[in-house]
């Protein structure tokens, strides 16, 4: 059979691989644009809340993948969610059957006939708007426009120049009735271009304008027996992406991946064997319908229906991935909570500022595990140990987030005092809270780094820097009694300790910088120059330690202290 290609189409054939990376720019652009716009946290409690059961999770997966036009993003937000705590496992799941139902609406768009002819003017008005309005909202819809436009214009490229120069080609004859005879080629053929594209939209959006322009045709033998396939084809190169980004990656990560490929797999081979039942009918041509129609109506039936299959399969599924790919090692206690109705503060004020307050000290309690576990990776660079630590961290923001949008339902007026004063102290404490476990992020980084670049502390160093995490985390441990049993007297020991472990980070630094001094040249390493940042993240995490215990206590008008102590108080007051 012969695929071979005459000279003078060479012309025609780039104007049609430009309508494609037209089509394709337009398509990323778009997607990367209402990434950022979805991105935040508040979007994200909205994903969060609106996931109470399967159902409504999957209804979220679909929306939120149509909204930012990636099924990867959808991913990457349910790993992240459940990671935080925020969201079931088996719920996350749901979300990932609902964001392939999501990538429908892109071949729906496309097959509008009449939405084309507007997109010139569309793609004009946009780049006016960039080019002259400087307002960053503006700019971003724009933008977002302007990348719409884009993909109906490659769309119509393609179209044009392959119905008005290449169908009546032989070879491209040759091409489609190869692909109408051998329908598992097309669905290796839909898989690998997916791969490549990284988008399964985009593949389906280009079959769509070929298989239009050669329906309209003189003599092209391609039927939807030879189309579906690719369209098949590429649901399933959708999931590869996502496989592929999990090898390495924790053990969430990878059992979402298994469970998204489990679904595309099996779909597909169903799908198939319905496609060969069924090719009597689709080897014959349709012109009633719009090709383009055609092609979209059959992705969304396969994804639809691969909803209805595996939604209700989603226990099962979930328990399969935990075979498949159990969790290596054990590093720490499970991490997890519930999120608090704002109902309850409202209505009962003093008990929803109970609960508020649990959910502080295991927040607190969090950030003192968090500081354990990266006394243990200091020792032993170890994956799980590091993902561990991230998660808490993760956990940390989340349940400060919902803490302060929690509490912010209560109604202050109508406390009575010791409510209103305890208010004010977990609104506060959970705010210092969250700085100690971002500074623990950075001492893991800075940790994970040293690994990475193969440096080492010298004994100096490893000892000054081990004291210095001792004594963090026996500050943290006498500041969580503080804060759980509001202990005015270990409240000042906290706010001296402060000062003294202070006192000690200096004399390390001075030390420090002696031995430097005294050093004839060498070649400065990675730890030589973020040994300070380490020592003074530290040091971080003591003022946070005694910006909590004056929340119940404070020694500014006690005398038990000698006036060198109060000078130096008062000159470093305001660093907390």
């Amino acid at each position: 059979m012969k695929f071979s290609v005459e000279l003078e189409l060479i012309p025609l054939i780039a104007l049609i691989i430009g309508g494609l990376a037209l089509f394709l720019y337009g398509i990323t652009s778009l997607s990367g644009s209402l990434k950022t716009l979805a991105d935040g946290d508040r979007f994200r409690r909205v994903i969060s809340r609106a996931t109470s059961n399967r159902v409504k999770s999957c209804a979220v997966g679909t929306g939120f993948t149509a909204l930012i036009q990636s099924s990867g993003g959808t991913y990457a937000l349910s790993i992240g969610l459940v990671k935080a705590g925020a969201l079931e496992y088996k719920n996350a799941i749901a979300i990932v059957i609902g964001a392939n139902l999501g990538t429908c609406i892109t071949s729906f768009l496309i097959a509008i006939p009449s939405i084309s002819q507007f997109m010139p003017l569309v793609a004009f008005i946009a780049a006016f708007i960039m080019m002259v309005v400087h307002n960053r909202k503006a700019q971003q819809w724009s933008k977002i426009a302007f990348s719409f436009s884009l993909i109906f214009f490659g769309i119509w490229l393609m179209e044009f120049f392959i119905k008005n120069g290449v169908a009546t080609q032989e070879w491209f004859i040759n091409f489609m009735e190869f692909l109408n005879n051998y329908p598992w080629l097309g669905l290796l053929f839909g898989t690998a271009v997916t791969l490549i594209l990284q988008s399964c939209s985009a593949v389906i959006g280009v079959i769509q304008g070929v298989f239009a322009a050669a329906a309209i045709a003189t003599g092209s033998p391609i039927t939807l027996f030879g189309i579906l396939p690719i369209v098949i084809g590429s649901n399933i190169g959708a999931m590869i992406p996502s496989i592929l980004s999990a090898i390495g990656g924790n053990a969430m990560a990878k059992r979402v991946a298994f469970v998204n490929g489990v679904m595309k797999v099996t779909a597909g081979l169903i799908f198939m064997g319905i496609l060969y039942a069924m090719s009597p009918i689709l080897s014959k041509q349709y012109t009633a319908i719009d090709p383009k129609l055609q092609v979209a109506l059959f992705h969304l039936i396969f994804n639809f229906t691969s909803v209805l299959l595996f939604l209700p399969l989603v226990t099962p599924l979930c328990l399969l991935s935990e075979k498949v790919i159990p969790e290596k090692k054990v590093v720490g206690e499970k991490i997890a909570f519930k999120e608090l109705d704002p109902q309850v503060i409202k209505t009962f004020p003093s008990t929803g500022l109970a609960l508020a307050g649990a959910l502080s000290d295991k927040m607190f309690k969090y950030a003192l595990t968090m500081f354990e576990k990266l006394g243990e990776y200091r020792k032993v660079n170890n994956d799980e140990l590091r993902e561990y630590i991230n998660e808490l961290e993760r956990a940390i923001d989340h349940i400060d987030r919902h803490l302060a949008d929690f509490l912010l339902n209560a109604e202050t007026g109508n406390l009575s005092h010791t409510d209103l004063t305890r208010h004010g102290r977990i609104m506060r404490g959970i705010k210092d809270i969250e700085r100690i476990g971002d500074y623990g992020e950075n001492l893991l980084n800075f940790y994970s780094n040293i690994y990475e670049k193969k440096n080492k502390f010298d004994k100096d160093q490893d000892k000054e820097i081990n004291d210095a995490h001792q004594m963090a985390i026996a500050l943290l441990k006498k500041t969580l009694d503080v804060y759980q049993f509001a202990d005015k007297k270990l409240a000042l020991e906290v706010i001296q300790e402060r000062r003294d472990n202070n006192k000690k980070l200096e004399e390390y630094q001075e030390a420090y910088f002696k031995r430097e001094a005294a050093k004839k040249g060498g070649k400065n390493n990675y730890i030589a120059l973020i040994y300070v940042d380490i020592l003074n993240s530290y040091e971080r995490v003591y003022s946070h330690c005694a910006n909590i215990a004056k929340l119940f206590n404070n020694d500014k008008d006690l005398n038990s202290y000698s006036k060198k102590d109060k000078t130096r108080f008062t000159s470093m007051s305001s660093r907390y």
